[in-house]
């Protein structure tokens, strides 16, 4: 992973880490509550920890499941939990990419920073919301 990546992850980290916090201790009333024509804070934090599992399926190339719908006080943890997948799978696909003595290595490493990339963008959204 380069210097750029490896910085993009821990910022990536640090930032989620501090949304869970905010999600974690927002009351159930502020969690369901929705706008007009908006999903409410719980419906959107689950769509982001659904999106960040499919991330991590992807780079490890695995197929898709269902990140199960759960109470409202439980989306900042399923947030959390499929954050550290995804980290963990583009750590994976560094650790796989450094580790190839072919003229293929690397060529995977992309898609980690797409998906971190992808990542760093719904939480941004999701932090604009709160």
């Amino acid at each position: 992973m380069s210097e750029s990546i490896a910085s993009v992850r821990d910022e990536l980290a640090d930032r989620s880490a501090r949304l869970v916090d905010r999600l974690r201790s927002l009351p159930t009333t502020r969690l369901a509550r929705a706008e007009a024509g908006k999903p409410s804070l719980a419906d959107s934090a689950h769509a982001l920890a659904q999106l960040l599992a499919d991330l991590a399926s992807d780079l490890q190339g695995r197929a898709r499941r269902d990140v199960p719908r759960l109470d409202d006080l439980a989306v900042g943890d399923q947030v959390a939990v499929t954050m550290t997948d995804l980290l963990a799978a583009a750590d994976l696909v560094k650790s796989f990419s450094s580790g190839v003595e072919t003229g293929d290595a690397g060529k995977d490493l992309p898609e980690a920073v797409v998906a971190l990339d992808v990542a760093s963008i719904a939480v941004d959204e999701l932090r604009r919301q709160m």
